[in-house]
């Protein structure tokens, strides 16, 4: 099981990507890179760290948390038809991660002040 330390060291991987995110992704306004690349790192953490969660409800949670429509067509084509222009959208989508990965922790937390509470 995934530990809190873990997923610290996660958000401050995605804060530095937001900082340079042409050194993760070459250029500052493909859309499609970033996507890929973020969705990736999304799926690859899910399945190494065995996140006792749906990835597709936390992801949604975090879009809606973040004011935005989560829906089939994918995060940035909802971004973009919202009128963000490509370096925005990259930004909010690793924002949305970043948010993710908040209630992800949360979540988690959560879990082990039950399991005290309930053997406490």
């Amino acid at each position: 099981m995934i530990q809190q330390e873990q997923i610290d060291r996660v958000l401050e991987l995605l804060e530095a990507i937001l900082k340079r995110p042409l050194m993760y992704f070459g250029k500052a306004d493909d859309v499609e890179i970033a996507n890929s690349f973020i969705s990736g790192f999304s799926i690859s953490l899910f399945h190494t760290f065995d996140i006792p969660f749906s990835r597709v409800d936390v992801l949604g949670e975090s879009v809606t948390k973040r004011g935005h429509r989560f829906s089939p067509r994918g995060i940035w084509q909802e971004l973009k038809e919202e009128g963000l222009d490509n370096e925005q959208i990259i930004n909010e989508l690793i924002q949305i991660q970043i948010e993710m990965w908040r209630i992800i922790k949360n979540r988690l937390e959560e879990q082990v002040e039950q399991s005290i509470s309930e053997f406490g």
